[in-house]
């Protein structure tokens, strides 16, 4: 008689096991949904993490609008460095100095020491020799910004017109004027060694700088007249 032999059963994943299986990714699937959108739906970005905040942009510091003379050396004295003074489109580059003697216009451009300081609201007058600092004042043109650059704070004045006038002219400048405004001189024609009876003016009017708030200022200015 035969004897009939069972077949020993392959070993494989049972069907409960992949029911069970498909099951357990079913609610894996469900867990990240869920998940992504608690989160904002954005895949990869965990809900607990915030999108790091932009920097500001660096703010400037605003420029003083008036100054303590007294805090920065007091007012000037004749033949004192001032700060120097340049002309946009020019070479015009060089120191500028209180007063207008040789001894002054040999170093750079001077201040006439009967007129104010940047910053006092007057008049002020500036020469140099035609044949070395203010030799490029015939590059100067309407609009032009001239800069001048002091221990206490920086000036600027927009050029608003030229003239050729005679040495005893005093048309040409107001030392009254109840605003301030800035004049350059210097001798013409331009580059002459000798002296001349004729100057080449440059009149500014200020667009911007600080302010003088120290009393010395006024008092020192009038004891030069």
């Amino acid at each position: 008689m035969a004897v009939y032999r069972k077949e020993p059963r392959k070993r494989g994943v049972r069907p409960a096991a992949v029911a069970g299986i498909g099951v357990a990714a079913v609610i894996l699937i469900a867990a990240a949904a869920a998940l992504l959108l608690k989160g904002g739906g954005e895949a990869g970005t965990p809900s607990s993490i915030s999108a790091p905040a932009s920097t500001p942009a660096p703010t400037a510091t605003p420029a003083p609008t008036s100054v303590d003379l007294a805090a920065t050396g007091g007012y000037p004295e004749p033949g004192d460095k001032l700060g120097s003074i340049s002309i946009e489109g020019t070479q015009v580059d060089c120191d500028l100095y209180y007063g207008d003697s040789e001894a002054e216009f040999d170093k750079g451009a001077g201040l006439y020491t009967g007129t104010g300081i940047p910053g006092e609201g007057r008049t002020i007058i500036s020469g140099a020799h035609t044949n070395t600092y203010y030799r490029d004042l015939e590059s100067v043109e309407e609009g032009d910004e001239i800069l001048i650059s002091t221990r206490y704070g920086e000036y600027r004045y927009r050029v608003t017109g030229m003239q050729v006038a005679t040495d005893t002219d005093t048309t040409a400048y107001d030392l009254n004027a109840d605003h301030e405004n800035l004049v350059l001189y210097t001798c013409y024609p331009f580059g002459a060694t000798q002296y001349t009876e004729q100057r080449y003016f440059v009149y500014g009017e200020l667009v911007e700088g600080p302010a003088i708030v120290d009393g010395t200022a006024s008092s020192a200015a009038s004891g030069e007249q």
